[in-house]
């Protein structure tokens, strides 16, 4: 296994103006896979809740075995209160130049 899957639930997606960096809210790691497929599962189907009635995004970040690694890619999503489920939206612009939000 060279690659995992690491997501990582969030209230909120916003740009602190002051600290130039972006603002999460309260997030949380909530677990992670060796397979691409099985995490995006977790994440669009809102596996046990990982919502939590107050999460409303969540990210995948592809991650390498190690230390210090950046993240490679990373996939976004917004929660959908009446499907019950995530799905996927665009990275926004103000993260793009930041890396490793879910494991450092």
């Amino acid at each position: 296994m060279n690659k995992i899957y690491t997501i990582l639930v969030m209230t909120d997606l916003t740009f602190d103006k002051q600290t130039k960096f972006p603002d999460f809210g309260s997030e949380r790691l909530v677990g992670w896979y060796p397979e691409l497929e099985v995490a995006q599962s977790a994440v669009t189907e809102n596996l046990l809740d990982i919502n939590e009635c107050c999460y409303r995004y969540a990210l995948i970040e592809e991650c390498e075995v190690g230390v210090y690694h950046p993240a490679y890619r990373r996939w976004w999503f917004e929660y959908d209160k009446e499907k019950d489920e995530y799905f996927e939206i665009d990275e926004p612009e103000f993260v793009k130049g930041f890396c490793g939000f879910t494991i450092g």
